[in-house]
């Protein structure tokens, strides 16, 4: 397998995060085959520094960087160009996937800040959710009616969003 950034033929297997993992020797940059992504995000094996987290996210709607934009990444198992990919549309971390669906190329750091990414906003939702929980707890112990009423209008917006995000994924 040529690597996508370097060309090098010096890929070499590795764990990470409970996967097995092709990492080239030369730029230090993953190639992630088909379906290993689901298994890294799903693990959070790695804890990262808040720090760490706070850069990516510091980082994030800052837009394409301009070296994304003129290398074109060739696809390590079919040799077709791949299509960068701002990962969760607005974070600044550009992915490189396979038209064909054979992997995923993530050049050297990248991965890890995906998951900084994913972490952060994560548990953002998380401690969102538990917020929302207890206000809603609150307005209903006062108020059981309206509780109720703003329950529903909660969960009818919780659905457009997922139809949302469903739309965005095909």
């Amino acid at each position: 397998m040529k690597c996508p950034n370097c060309k090098a033929e010096n890929f070499v297997q590795t764990e990470y995060e409970c996967e097995e993992v092709d990492i080239c020797k030369s730029c230090h940059g993953i190639w992630l085959d088909a379906g290993e992504i689901t298994e890294i995000v799903e693990n959070r094996v790695t804890e990262f520094s808040k720090e760490d987290i706070q850069e990516t996210i510091k980082n994030a709607f800052m837009g394409i960087p301009s070296v994304e934009k003129e290398t074109e990444k060739i696809c390590p198992k079919c040799s077709n160009p791949m299509n960068p990919v701002n990962y969760a549309v607005d974070s600044g971390i550009i992915i490189d996937k396979c038209p064909h669906g054979h992997g995923i190329w993530f050049d050297d750091g990248e991965l890890e800040k995906m998951q900084h990414y994913r972490d952060h906003y994560n548990d953002k939702v998380w401690n969102d959710q538990k917020k929302l929980t207890n206000m809603v707890k609150d307005i209903k112990a006062k108020d059981p009616e309206e509780g109720l009423s703003l329950l529903m209008k909660i969960s009818l917006k919780a659905f457009d969003v997922i139809e949302h995000l469903r739309k965005l994924k095909k």
